[in-house]
């Protein structure tokens, strides 16, 4: 590859030749020639080498291109390849989210079904042991029932057949010369021969002995009154015809009115004389007595086979006079109320001759009020009208009727496991009475409810929490809400003592 001169050598190479043929010899020209052609040897040498180092050079540029080249293209296919393996780590780095997070969802969904399934497991278990339980505990329950009923009626035949042999005696002969009721208790005895191998349930004889009072201290309305045996059986008559009949085939009563012929026996005496008579029968004597302001409630009962009589009290030392000077006060309001209404029209001696009884007794509050303002509590007396008597005669009336339900309750709950009845019919009994008369009733049949299962507790009877909270159930539906909480609690109290917590 020849090289080509620059512009201003090839004017001065030219130049010189020129001169040089001009001047020297042709040895001289010869000799130049030699020189030339060794010039032009190196020339071309030089410019060999010159074009060998420009070729040189160019091909190490190109070297170096190529190589820069390559190296750019290996550090972009390095890259790329980074980039690839970036994408590939973070394609797998989601999968293995995806998968670790589906691996996770499988396991919680799996150790919740596990949960579940523990739980159903043991949630069946307990159940099966809990129905279990339940089923050993009704098939208990109808035992006891059974054998219960089996036993009662043993009792009873064995009752009747010792009465046989006993109204042979000369004794009962002279114990039945001297009994003081209208009906021979052969009679009695007789009509319950029928409920032996009957399967039907006993009904307890109800009897009342009701009390004597002295109508002398009230001439002005004792002649308007009715007998007080009369009274008060009347309304206990419809009270259990209509909620315990003797044909009912659960829970029936005999009530048996009008038996006693005197009142010269009473109290123990005649509940002694009564169970040596009437011992192979369930019986209740439900006696009330007035001694002087005060009256005295009692109830006598026994089941068969029992050994004695019990003789509870009801109402001890309960002031007839306080009771009937508290129905003459709110008579003698109710009249303020009627006289306000009547001044309109009248004149204030005509309203007074409508009712001078509870004008009179009006008079005599206004003066007690005033009396009392003045820091001087002293009650006065009071006329003691018709209405006041019949105020009293119905709260006796209604005590018996509750009082009786009561004994048939637990009669009926010890022998035949039945739910008590009294608590879903008190609202209705004591709607018929003021408050603070229906208040005070309903804390007496509490109490003896409280009473009740604390005795069933002593024997250890797993009946108790049941009992109480059907007793709260029943209790709800009364005014004050407070007794069905208590009677709540209660059975749960019973539930822990029964469990030795």
């Amino acid at each position: 590859m020849t090289r080509a001169l620059p512009p201003q050598e090839g004017f001065w190479h030219e130049a010189k030749k020129l001169a040089k043929a001009l001047i020297y010899p042709p040895q001289v020209y010869l000799a130049d020639i030699q020189e030339k052609n060794i010039n032009k040897q190196i020339e071309s040498t030089s410019r060999l080498q010159y074009d060998l180092q420009a070729n040189n050079h160019q091909f190490q540029r190109e070297m170096e291109d190529n190589r820069q080249q390559f190296e750019l293209a290996r550090l972009k296919a390095q890259h790329l390849m980074q980039l690839e393996n970036q994408t590939r780590l973070a394609r797998e780095a989601k999968k293995n989210r995806k998968f670790q997070k589906r691996e996770n969802r499988l396991n919680r969904e799996f150790q919740a079904k596990l949960t579940e399934y523990i739980q159903q497991c043991e949630n069946a278990r307990i159940q099966n042991r809990q129905n279990f339980e339940h089923f050993l505990f009704e098939e208990r329950k109808k035992l006891d029932i059974e054998l219960q009923r089996r036993g009662h009626e043993f009792q009873l035949k064995l009752a009747m057949l010792q009465w046989q042999m006993t109204r042979q005696t000369e004794e009962y002969r002279r114990i039945l010369d001297n009994h003081p009721w209208r009906i021979h208790p052969d009679t009695i005895r007789q009509l319950y021969n029928q409920y032996q191998d009957s399967g039907k349930p006993v009904p307890p004889l109800v009897i009342i002995s009701p009390p004597e009072v002295d109508f002398d201290k009230f001439p002005h309305v004792a002649s308007e009154l009715p007998k007080m045996e009369k009274c008060l059986a009347e309304q206990l008559r419809i009270f259990l015809k209509n909620h315990y009949p003797v044909e009912d085939p659960q829970r029936p009563t005999n009530f048996v009115g009008g038996m006693w012929d005197t009142k010269r026996m009473h109290g123990e005496t005649a509940a002694m004389h009564l169970f040596s008579l009437l011992n192979s029968i369930p019986a209740f004597i439900l006696e009330s007595e007035v001694d002087g302001d005060y009256l005295n409630f009692r109830i006598a009962s026994w089941d068969i086979g029992q050994d004695t009589y019990q003789y509870n009290s009801i109402l001890s030392q309960f002031s007839c006079k306080d009771f009937l000077y508290q129905a003459a006060r709110n008579y003698a309001l109710e009249w303020k109320a009627k006289k306000a209404k009547l001044m309109q029209q009248f004149l204030p001696t005509e309203i007074e001759k409508l009712e001078p009884d509870n004008e009179f007794n009006l008079k005599q509050l206004e003066y007690e009020e005033r009396l009392k303002a003045a820091s001087y509590d002293k009650s006065l007396d009071y006329r003691v009208t018709h209405d006041c008597l019949q105020s009293l005669f119905k709260h006796l009336k209604i005590l018996h009727c509750v009082v009786a339900s009561l004994a048939a309750d637990d009669y009926y709950f010890l022998r035949y496991n039945l739910r008590p009845k009294l608590p879903d019919l008190l609202l209705e009994l004591i709607q018929e009475l003021p408050d603070y008369q229906g208040s005070a009733l309903t804390k007496v049949v509490v109490k003896h409810y409280y009473s009740f299962c604390e005795v069933l507790l002593q024997e250890e009877d797993d009946r108790v929490p049941k009992l109480a909270l059907d007793l709260a159930d029943s209790l709800a539906k009364l005014p004050n809400k407070s007794l069905a909480r208590e009677m709540r609690n209660y059975s749960i109290e019973s539930k822990l003592r029964l469990r030795g917590s």
